[in-house]
């Protein structure tokens, strides 16, 4: 009978204790974004290089940077449109124990451009 009550028990500490030690990574990236050299709102995705399958990424407030934390390797932001604004996919090879900051940069549209 204390078997039932025992072992349930050091089940639920161990698997407690896992996730508290488990650590994330202590490297990633700082990411805020700029349109004519003001703080605007924006939206990223991070994936890989290779693949089109989101990893992270959110909503930025305009003056603020957002924190992801990332494994080593090579990602790419890929900036959301806003308005008749865009921003080119940006590149990034995260190292460990670094954070990289990275500045993402709208420009009006061709076609905004054309129109004047």
């Amino acid at each position: 009978m204390l078997w039932r009550v025992v072992l349930p028990a050091l089940v639920i500490a161990g698997a407690l204790i896992w996730s508290y030690t488990e650590q994330r990574p202590q490297s990633g990236i700082v990411v805020d974004a700029v349109a004519r050299g003001k703080p605007i709102p924006a939206y990223v995705r991070i994936t890989k290089p290779q693949l089109r399958s989101t990893l992270a990424g959110g909503r930025i407030a305009p003056g603020k940077s957002v924190r992801y934390r990332l494994q080593p390797g090579a990602y790419v932001i890929r900036p959301g449109r806003r308005g008749r604004l865009r921003a080119e996919p940006i590149r990034v090879h995260v190292r460990q124990g670094r954070f990289e900051t990275v500045t993402i940069r709208y420009r009006p549209s061709a076609a905004a451009r054309a129109n004047g």
